[in-house]
């Protein structure tokens, strides 16, 4: 009789997959089980709604997200112009706010006593229209996502390309073609899978947030399924939401694999090297800082100006010990969590590959 082995990478990548794949099947046996009167209300007359606006947001955020990300960047990787080596790395920075935080910051710079709209009045004496600055609204959601999420998309295209696409860029150029020939016809096809990767991070951020599209009054998928439990105390139709939620989800990282396909671009038999990067002159290097400047404008250095504003104005009211408190349980968390989550992720990569 052949004697057991015991594998410790096994057992404890099991406990951890089993820990993550659990809490899925229980929400799948639910969407078996016999629905209720609220689960019809909602299925014939919300469903429809839910799924339309989650699609509209997370369709046009990706696309924005893609623009921005790439063509940043593009310009970052590839040429050299004035404070480049500064917003190489300021343009992670909105990754540093949650988008929640971001949407209460913008709704409450341009509402009527708002900074933008009292500059209007106050300094330059113009009666505004309100409905130009009702950013709580479907468009005001995508806004928001696309200023924070971005991120996401321009950091592993930057790295990509830092890294792996040097030699055909410069062959490019030593051939003739043109900055916008080889952004379309080289660099987007070698970054393909990095650019679906980043998109797929986005999409499922959006799917998940909460903050942003319930403070906007926003119908999503994931306002509907607080609303079915807290509100209408209804726990099997929150259920069934969140499973209609995990098929999308599972659609998404299906597809995401299917775009990605099989292609690979990497060139690590030969020494990797950076981008001889391209010095901007004139006009073109005003542009490209201008154009990176505006994004980390929007996407932090405004939100935070303003936030510093408020902290200014309500220091007072704040009672500092139980602040100082929430300040330490907050990097507690969030050091546990990620020490946790490193763990169990080196663990079963490692079972991974040695299986």
């Amino acid at each position: 009789m052949k004697k057991l082995k015991f594998n410790g990478w096994a057992i404890l990548s099991t406990i951890i997959s089993l820990m993550i794949v659990l809490p899925n099947l229980d929400i799948i046996i639910h969407l078996f089980q016999k629905p209720n009167e609220t689960w019809f209300h909602i299925k014939e007359y919300l469903l429809k709604d839910y799924i339309t606006t989650s699609v509209i947001i997370v369709v046009f955020t990706i696309i924005f997200t893609v623009i921005i990300g790439v063509t940043l960047a593009w310009i970052i990787s590839a040429y050299d112009f004035p404070f480049r080596k500064f917003l190489r790395w300021a343009l992670i920075l909105p990754l540093a706010i949650p988008p929640y935080i971001g949407a209460y910051t913008y709704a409450g710079m341009v509402s009527y006593t708002g900074v933008v709209q009292r500059f209007f009045r106050n300094t330059l004496d113009m009666q505004v229209n309100q409905k130009y600055f009702d950013i709580m609204s479907i468009e005001g959601a995508i806004f928001i996502f696309t200023l924070f999420l971005f991120p996401y998309v321009y950091m592993i295209t930057r790295a990509f390309l830092e890294k792996q696409s040097a030699g055909l860029i410069e062959s490019a150029r030593l051939l003739g073609s043109s900055s916008v020939e080889i952004f379309f016809r080289i660099i987007m096809p070698i970054c393909r899978g990095v650019i679906v990767a980043g998109a797929t991070l986005v999409a499922l951020e959006v799917l998940s947030d909460y903050g942003v599209v319930s403070y906007f009054g926003v119908q999503t998928f994931s306002t509907a399924i607080f609303k079915s439990w807290i509100s209408l105390g209804d726990v099997d139709s929150a259920i069934r939401l969140a499973g209609i939620l995990m098929v999308v989800v599972f659609a998404i990282l299906s597809g995401e694999k299917v775009l990605r396909g099989r292609k690979k671009f990497s060139f690590t038999n030969t020494k990797v090297r950076p981008i001889k990067r391209k010095k901007l002159k004139g006009i073109y290097g005003i542009l490209a800082f201008s154009y990176a400047l505006i994004i980390f404008a929007l996407g932090f250095l405004i939100p935070v100006m303003q936030m510093i504003a408020w902290a200014f104005m309500s220091y007072k009211n704040i009672y500092y010990s139980d602040f100082l408190q929430m300040i330490i349980n907050s990097i507690s968390l969030a050091a546990g969590c990620s020490l946790l989550i490193v763990i169990a992720a080196i663990i079963i990569a490692n079972y991974c590959r040695l299986h």
